[in-house]
């Protein structure tokens, strides 16, 4: 296989031990190459030291699980079915595919064969800009051809024919829109982008899980907006995740995500309109119940006791973030008002209610739903009275309630 070129910089040494192990697998003549995310990344001038590095191998699985053992290198069967063995080396996990064709698939599962043809590896990855190789010293390669142009050129575009492609694991309908966050100015293939349209109602078959881990991928892409903004003005957005967004709070909301908050909940949080729990869309239901609490309070400056009481302090950061969000375009004036908030709303003693369970028992109610409700109703009084009343009034007030309830069940 030809080399493309020789990258100046190879961001990827600074895993050490890996590097080792990739040489004590050449001295057995086994070529390891890095291939996908690493390599894009690293052509683009912005590799993250600690992102995944997916290798790809010229051995077969059974081949480096021996090799792995003779050397006292921890490794594991993860993905056996694909060829892939994850090995632990200097407590990190690197997953290593051996190269492969597909022979058969039905959407979600491939039959593969083994090759040592990095061109035949090459053909069965889903688009060009995925299917670059790198030696360890940085020499990279493009088998299909096309892989290398099309990421100067910001241009996504499939391996072959398109319907083929998408017809192997429908989630690459996902990927292909998801990509498009990748630029500031994507363009891609018409043919391709009509058939993940049309193909869009197959997604329906993919799990919830892996939809999710796309969704998180595309809100953690370089220019979010672009991906999904194309998911939702192409309707597959429905097949992914079906929540009635906002481009325009998603605007406001993403640089706030990318540049301080790091976390696709507020992605989320920040761009949606409207939200009912579900449990067949791909939101985690913890995370929808987080969403559903925040959801239900709308933040009024200054800083309100009463719904931080009831929310609990952490609900209400998320409320007083998702407001800041979608209200103020991000800037360093803004994000520091944001900090001093956060700080503000964590220094601030939230009340405590006086009365307990234990304080009625003591004056012979009987626990039960009789003496919740009581509890219950003294709470929302001493709250509606600005937490004033102290212990002798809420007692009195629990007096004067019992009687009430007692004369209503006569």
């Amino acid at each position: 296989m030809t080399p493309v070129g020789v990258l100046e910089d190879t961001p990827w040494k600074v895993h050490h031990a890996l590097g080792q192990f990739i040489h004590q697998l050449s001295q057995k003549n086994i070529t390891v190459r890095l291939v996908g995310g690493a390599v894009r990344e690293a052509l683009l001038n912005r590799f993250d030291p600690n992102c995944d590095l997916d290798l790809a191998v010229d051995a077969t699985p059974g081949e480096i699980i021996a090799i792995c053992l003779e050397l006292g290198v921890q490794v594991i069967p993860s993905g056996l079915i694909y060829g892939t063995v994850t090995c632990i080396i200097d407590n990190k996990s690197y997953e290593i595919t051996s190269l492969r064709q597909d022979i058969s698939t039905d959407g979600r599962k491939a039959v593969v064969r083994y090759t040592k043809n990095w061109k035949e590896d090459a053909n069965r990855r889903d688009l060009t800009i995925n299917a670059l190789y790198a030696d360890w010293d940085g020499t990279y390669y493009d088998p299909t051809g096309m892989g290398y142009e099309d990421l100067n050129n910001n241009y996504l575009r499939f391996i072959g024919d398109p319907l083929a492609r998408i017809k192997e694991d429908f989630l690459r309908i996902v990927r292909f829109f998801r990509f498009m966050g990748l630029f500031k100015k994507p363009n891609c293939d018409k043919q391709a982008y009509d058939e993940c349209i049309r193909m869009a109602k197959h997604l329906k078959t993919v799990s919830l899980e892996r939809k999710w881990s796309e969704l998180q991928k595309t809100f953690k892409s370089y220019y979010p907006i672009n991906a999904i903004e194309s998911l939702i003005s192409s309707n597959i957005m429905s097949e992914v995740c079906r929540i009635n967004w906002s481009l325009n709070k998603l605007e406001r909301s993403l640089p706030w995500v990318q540049n301080y908050l790091h976390d696709i909940f507020y992605g989320i949080a920040g761009g949606v309109n409207q939200f009912t729990m579900d449990r067949n869309i791909c939101i985690p239901i913890s995370l929808q119940k987080r969403l559903e609490d925040v959801l239900k309070i709308e933040f009024h400056p200054p800083l309100n006791k009463r719904d931080l009481y009831l929310a609990g302090r952490s609900v209400y950061k998320d409320v007083y973030i998702k407001h800041v969000i979608v209200t103020e375009m991000f800037s360093k004036e803004a994000l520091e008002t944001c900090k001093q908030e956060l700080a503000y709303i964590d220094s601030v003693e939230i009340a405590k209610f006086p009365v307990s369970g234990t304080d009625l028992q003591e004056l012979g109610f009987t626990p039960g739903p009789l003496m919740g409700h009581i509890l219950k109703k003294t709470e929302e009084w001493w709250v509606e009275n600005d937490f004033i009343p102290d212990f002798k009034a809420c007692l009195h007030h629990i007096q004067k309630l019992h009687l009430i309830t007692l004369k209503d069940k006569i």
